[in-house]
Parts: C-alpha cells; structure tokens; sequence
C-alpha cells in the first residue's frame, strides 16, 4: 500500500487537488465533513498505472489536548489524471538537447522521432541564430518549426517559411554598446532578418566563445565600422566577452538602452533583443498558431534565457544541469544533457499522453 500527502487542505465540504505519485500526477476529488480538527491521509488501494487513474480512500482524524489522532471517518475517492495531454514540447539546444560535446545522442534522435510519431510536436527554440537552428535540423535528419536568436524570429522549418519576426531599430542606444566593445574589446554579433549575421570584435574574440559558435561567426561578415553595419532592423545583437566585463556590459545595457531587453544566454553572453521578445513570447505566438493552449505545452532548459518559456509553457522541465532560478521554477527536473535529459523528457511525456 502506497500513501499520498496532500498539502494545503481544508476541513470542509468538496475539494480538488493534484498529488503526484512518483512521475504521475492525478487529480483528486473528495467529500468530507468537520468534526473537531481534522487531518487525513490518502491511501492508495487499488492503483492502475496503464489508465492512470486510481481508487483509493481517506482516513479522517480528529485531536485534543494530548489526545492521539483517532479514525473518526472514512470517504471513498477515486484519482484521476490531472493533466491535458501535451501536444508541443519546446527544446532549448545547448545545455539541453545537446551534449557537452554539442551532440545529439541516439537515444535523443530516436525519442525526437517517436515524439513526432505520436502526436508531440518538437520545436526548437534557441538563442541562437537561424543557422544555428537549421544546423541542428540537419544534424537530426528531421525537419520541424523552430524558434531562433532568441524569441525573435519564428520559422515554418528548414526551407520553410517565416511565420513572424520581431526586429528592432534602436541605433542611438545600441550606439553606447559598440562603444563599449570598442573600448574593452568585447565582440558583438548581430541577426538580421536576411538571415545575414555580423560580428565585430577583435581577433581573439572566438577564444572567448564556445566553438559551435566560433565556427558560426567564420561563416558571418565581418564589420569594422558596427556603427554603420548595426544601423539596420534587427532581430538580436549578442555581446560576448568574460564574465567580468559581461557584468559591466549588463550595466550599459540598463542604463543606456531602455527599449531593448537584455538575457544572459550562457556565461559569456548576454543576448539583445527588443522590449518585450523573448523565448516564451514566440512560443506563445506559435502555441496560438495551432490553436493550444499553454496546457498542452511543455517547455525544457537550462539557461536563464530559458525562463520565459518555462514560465508560458503547462509543464516547466529543468535539465539537472540547469541553474538554480530554471529548477525553481520547474515541475519536473529532467536528468543532464551528458545524461539524455531531452529524451527522458519525452519517454515520460508519451506516457502521460497515453
């Protein structure tokens, strides 16, 4: 026998509440009266993991003064599944669905393909730019929506069509950010809607970056006069440089640049965008586009500039690599990306669908 706690219950009259059994969560309905104070417990006495649901009953105490709780009465209740059925799964790339050596493991590929197989939609949302996203398609072999550079731009799939994209054209404050580069010498990428990156900054800038990246920005122009090159709409600008003077750079930002939003996307980078885009603002519009609800979403991460989408999506999934503020704002903690944490994810996820 199997007991359940439920927290933050009443004394009185009819109540629902969501408890969780292991990786199951079932909503619970009950009756049940006052008589003096009362406390219960939930047992568990007939459990059917296949349907999900369950049949159980309550034991009602009641206490005095140094008096031992006593049985006063029991309810029958029965548990029933307390979720909608997940029909999007949001998926951060780095820290999350790739590995630390920026892989795609084959358990990951194979869960990925069963997703789509059975009726959970897998969207890629990174910060990253449109070709960082179309390269992992291609790495899976497989083609679906994504979200890039950071909430700003949304995508039908690799060759597919652009469904929105959200630019900005704030030059004289970005003005105070090339400034800033140009003095301490930290680099900047920029996304356009073309699809066209740049990057300026000194030599050494890709020592500073992860190498997925640094291979991305020997494929980009080059900008020497970022005054002039950055004076266009644009969908993100990167600053990248080491903690240290990413800190100081964060400082600029809010000071100088009050219509653009700023996230640090890993340690050393702090992603622009404007006011208002983010991660869970495109998952949003995408979630619309289908006609869902934020219900039947799940979103995975492990990045603060994953936060939003946690904090859209139904069910918010941490990787257990993820820093502390995205576990704490997660309903459930998925194992590392050295671990198969994506494909973890959807395993249990395809279970709950039924």
């Amino acid at each position: 026998m199997q007991c359940l706690r439920c927290l933050n219950a009443k004394t009185d009259g009819a109540r629902r509440q969501f408890l969780r059994l292991g990786s199951l969560e079932f909503l619970i309905s009950y009756d049940f009266y006052s008589v003096g104070k009362l406390t219960f417990s939930c047992q568990i006495v007939r459990l059917d993991l296949l349907n999900q649901n369950a049949c159980g009953r309550f034991i009602l105490k009641s206490a005095g003064p140094g008096k031992d709780y006593d049985v006063v009465g029991l309810e029958h209740f029965t548990l029933k599944r307390g979720f909608n059925v997940i029909k999007l799964l949001a998926i951060d790339l780095d820290g999350t669905l790739y590995n630390s050596t920026r892989q795609v493991t084959p358990r990951v590929r194979a869960a990925l393909a069963s997703a789509k197989q059975n009726g959970l939609q897998p969207v890629i949302v990174t910060g990253r730019g449109r070709r960082g996203a179309e390269n992992a398609l291609k790495m899976l072999g497989m083609d679906f929506p994504y979200i890039c550079s950071a909430g700003a731009l949304l995508r039908s799939g690799l060759g597919g069509e652009t469904l929105h994209a959200w630019t900005f054209h704030s030059h004289d404050e970005l003005r105070h950010v090339i400034s800033f580069t140009r003095q301490y010498g930290a680099g900047l990428i920029s996304e356009t809607p073309e699809g066209v990156p740049y990057w300026f900054g000194p030599d050494s800038m890709s020592e500073i970056m992860d190498p997925l990246t640094a291979q991305e920005t020997t494929k980009s122009v080059r900008s020497y006069e970022p005054e002039t090159d950055f004076d266009r709409p644009l969908l993100k600008v990167t600053i990248t440089a080491d903690p240290e003077l990413l800190a100081r750079a964060e400082k600029i930002v809010r000071a100088e640049c009050p219509s653009l939003q700023q996230v640090y996307s890993g340690i050393q980078y702090i992603d622009l965008t404007a006011e208002g885009v983010n991660k869970g603002s495109a998952l949003q519009t995408l979630t619309e586009s289908l006609s869902l609800q934020p219900e039947e979403v799940a979103a995975i991460g492990d990045q603060p500039i994953d936060l939003t989408m946690l904090q859209y999506a139904g069910l918010p999934i941490a990787m257990a690599n993820a820093v502390p503020e995205l576990r704490q704002a997660a309903r459930w903690i998925a194992p590392s990306n050295d671990e198969d944490g994506v494909a973890w994810a959807i395993e249990e996820l395809l279970k709950l669908n039924g």
